[in-house]
């Protein structure tokens, strides 16, 4: 009864390893999503800027 038990235990745990490893790989796309955010609002930045700079150039 003591081996069935350690049995069910350690599978168990091997889950609860395995979800808290999906957790990271989640949390490591987060991080990886709001960095291309962040590189996406910097392009769009540039590109405003650009756009501002060719426009306010323009004579008259």
């Amino acid at each position: 009864m003591v081996l069935v038990t350690d049995s069910k235990l350690s599978a168990v745990s091997g889950q609860l390893s395995a979800i808290s490893f999906q957790q990271s790989a989640f949390s490591n796309q987060l991080s990886a999503i709001s960095f291309q955010q962040s590189a996406f609002s910097f392009q769009l930045m540039r590109y405003a800027h650009a756009t501002r700079t060719a426009i306010g150039s323009k004579p008259g």
